[in-house]
């Protein structure tokens, strides 16, 4: 008899919150509209009643038919499937619609066609040997020795040690009769790049 009992009353509570639900949407909305899709209005642009979210229905509005029109960093968005792989709505990602998810693309193409190289070129387009796909800082990462003098590998020197004059003020400030650029190592140390070997105790004279 309770067991009957407790099933009516669970019945009841489904029915009750379907219904809820039904004459009250905004109810089972996680949480807002981006901006852009705010002005919809209809549930039904995006959801299929009982189903849920429907990636057909993303492509009635955004139909990415001429990816040249495109920046070059989401051409991808021509094969037009997995969209909901990125994008989310109702504030479930932590910042707008978007996050993009690396895995969907092919292996193939070149982290360069998409991100600036900050490296200048100087370890190639074989960015995946260091980077990560999930986070760009690379793990686990170790600077080489302080003994090694290839720092140029690496580095290059600012515009300002590049000028013959700043060059000058640098070199007697550090007590140098002269230095090459890629003795990277005479005045930095490893473990803090701005911090120099020396205190340098000199001003830039204007």
């Amino acid at each position: 008899m309770m067991r009957k009992i407790l099933q009516i009353l669970v019945g009841l509570a489904v029915v009750g919150f379907s219904a809820w639900l039904f004459f009250y949407e905004e109810a089972a909305m996680p949480g807002p509209l981006s901006p852009g899709h705010l002005p919809l209005g209809d549930c039904r642009w995006c959801h299929i009643p009982w189903k849920g979210v429907s990636e057909s229905k993303c492509r009635t509005c955004h139909l990415f038919s001429n990816v040249r029109d495109l920046p070059r960093s989401i051409h991808f968005h021509e094969s037009k499937e997995k969209c909901l792989r990125c994008h989310q709505e109702h504030g479930l990602l932590d910042e707008g619609i978007s996050q993009m998810d690396h895995t969907l693309l092919n292996e193939a193409l070149l982290c360069s066609m998409c991100h600036f190289d900050v490296h200048g070129g100087l370890f190639g387009e074989a960015c995946r040997e260091c980077h990560g796909i999930s986070s760009w800082n690379v793990k686990g990462y170790h600077h080489p020795s302080g003994d090694r003098k290839d720092c140029a590998r690496c580095h290059k020197p600012p515009s300002f040690h590049r000028n013959p004059r700043c060059w000058k003020v640098i070199l007697e400030g550090m007590g140098f009769d002269k230095a090459d650029l890629e003795e990277c190592r005479r005045c930095h140390t490893v473990n803090q790049w701005p911090q120099t070997s020396e205190n340098m105790a000199w001003q830039g004279e204007d």
